[in-house]
């Protein structure tokens, strides 16, 4: 009961005490849920049953329709390390080497870095899910491996949450000058590159990239240019500490990364924050030491 007692107060009460309860918001509670998070992580999943509990309280007895706390505990099996992932001068370094490759490939991965899109739903695009004039991507389709290794286009995305994006100018521009190349590339092949149903990214026989080559590209990259190398997935990671970086809120990056819950977005931000905090120790004390 002390415990109950010193959690109620240390941290519930000081961190939602002061808003009137029915003026408690949904995004009120997850920024105090993403200050325990990143503050508290021993001790997150407490904060969180009894904040609920609390507010679920409130609920029965009629002082609030609905319980605004949309956070729900993490559960210790769905842990996961999100520590691969760029800093804005590896990013662009990255890319600045990438561009000696070749245009699609430069595109290709401008377009993770810029968009956080998984793999397999830039890999799955169409140009008719690109809108040059909004400036948005439609993503509603990924690519995988099936049966026989045999490349599947799933027309959903991986949590079936299709979405659009709105996308920078300069990543916009590229895709016209990458599909411009594409265009000239594919009729000296004979395929009709005007075709609705036209892959952004499309191999030698004009069909969907397999996914497997992207780290291919990427490993390349990296080699030739001593780049230290992130999985392909770790792009989107990037995207996202960039988002934080930027002031985005949690909710936004939740939306335009797709993520089904917001405890994922929670954990990248929990785990990307601690990783830099771990370097920033680690390059005070060498530099101290030096």
């Amino acid at each position: 009961m002390v415990n109950v007692k010193q959690f109620l107060k240390n941290h519930i009460l000081k961190d939602l005490g002061s808003y009137y309860i029915e003026r408690l918001t949904p995004f009120k509670c997850q920024r105090v849920a993403q200050k325990w998070a990143l503050e508290l992580p021993k001790t997150f999943n407490t904060l969180i049953i009894y904040s609920n509990k609390l507010l679920d309280y409130a609920v029965r007895f009629d002082y609030i329709r609905k319980n605004p706390m949309i956070i729900k505990p993490k559960k210790q099996a769905e842990h996961k390390e999100f520590t691969d992932f760029y800093t804005k001068q590896e990013l662009n370094a990255f890319l600045k080497a990438s561009k000696n490759e070749n245009i699609k490939i430069y595109t290709f991965f401008r377009l993770l870095a810029y968009s956080g899109m998984r793999k397999g739903e830039a890999l799955a695009l169409k140009w008719s899910d690109i809108d040059f004039t909004s400036n948005t991507i439609s993503i509603n389709k990924t690519v995988s491996i099936g049966n026989k290794h045999r490349v599947v286009v799933n027309n959903t995305t991986k949590t079936k949450r299709n979405r659009a994006i709105s996308m920078d100018a300069r990543t916009m521009q590229l895709l016209k000058e990458w599909r411009f190349q594409q265009r000239r590339y594919l009729l000296q092949l004979g395929f009709n590159p005007f075709d609705k149903e036209q892959v952004v990214f499309q191999n030698f026989d004009n069909e969907v990239v397999r996914p497997n080559l992207v780290a291919v590209w990427n490993k390349r990259i990296c080699d030739k240019n001593g780049l230290r190398r992130i999985k392909t997935h770790g792009f989107r990671h990037t995207h996202a500490s960039l988002l934080f970086d930027a002031g985005v809120p949690m909710e936004d990056v939740k939306q335009r990364l797709g993520h089904a819950s917001i405890q994922t977005t929670m954990d990248i931000y929990t785990h990307v924050t601690k990783e830099k905090q771990d370097k920033t120790a680690l390059s005070f004390a060498q530099y101290m030491e030096n």
